[in-house]
C-alpha cells in the first residue's frame, strides 16, 4: 500500500546523510526527524491528493495525550496515526511502542465516535503507524532489524488483516536502518 512512500522515505534519507550528518558525534538522530521526513515523502507520493498533517496532536482528558504526528488524506479518505521511536535501548523501546500502538488505538476509537474536529472522518479508514530507527551497532540491535526485516517484530500486538513492515539501510551508513509497522485499525 505505501511502498512509494517508504522509497521516497528512505531516498530522503540517503540524499541527507548523503549531504551531510546531521547529529554531533553518536548523540543519534531525534525521532521528531522521523515523522517529519516520512510525512514529507507521504505527500510527495500523493502529491495529487488533498493531504493535510499535523504534529505532536494533542487528545484526551485535558488534552494529556498526544500523538506525534497524523496524516489525513482526504482524496483517499484514510487517516494514519502515527508513533516514532529510536531504538537506544531496546528494552524500554519495545515497552515504550507497546504503550504507542495501545495510544494509536485509543485515538482511532476518538475519531470513530465523530467527536470534535473529526465528525467528518468516521467513515476514514484508520491505519496505525510506527516509526523507528536503529544503529546496527549490537546484537540486540541487529535483532529488532531482524524481527522488522521477517515481519514478526508485532505478532499478536494488533489484530489487523492488514499489516505492513518496512526494514530500510541507510546507503551511506548501512548500520543505519529505518523501521516502520503499519496496520489497519
Amino acid at each position: 500500500m505505501l511502498e512509494k512512500v517508504f522509497k521516497l522515505f528512505k531516498k530522503e534519507y540517503d540524499s541527507i546523510l548523503e549531504s551531510f550528518y546531521p547529529s554531533i558525534g553518536s548523540t543519534g538522530f531525534q525521532e521528531r526527524n522521523l515523522t517529519a521526513n516520512f510525512v514529507k515523502a507521504y505527500e510527495k507520493a500523493y502529491s495529487k491528493n488533498k493531504v493535510v498533517s499535523w504534529f505532536e496532536l494533542q487528545f484526551g482528558e485535558d488534552n494529556k495525550n498526544h500523538l506525534d504526528s497524523i496524516i489525513i488524506d482526504l482524496t483517499e479518505k484514510r487517516i494514519f496515526l502515527i508513533e516514532a521511536k529510536r531504538y537506544v535501548n531496546t528494552t524500554s523501546k519495545r515497552d515504550s511502542i507497546d504503550r504507542d500502538i495501545k495510544r494509536i488505538i485509543e485515538f482511532s476509537n476518538y475519531i470513530r465516535s465523530g467527536k470534535e474536529r473529526f465528525e467528518d472522518f468516521i467513515n476514514f479508514d484508520i491505519f496505525g503507524v510506527i516509526l523507528a530507527d536503529v544503529w546496527l551497532e549490537n546484537n540486540k540491535k541487529k535483532e529488532i532489524f531482524k524481527l522488522y526485516k521477517d515481519k514478526k517484530m508485532f505478532i499478536g500486538k494488533c489484530d489487523s488483516s492488514i499489516e505492513e513492515y518496512y526494514a530500510l539501510k541507510t546507503k551511506k551508513y548501512e548500520k543505519y536502518a529505518l523501521l516502520s509497522y503499519i496496520w489497519k485499525i
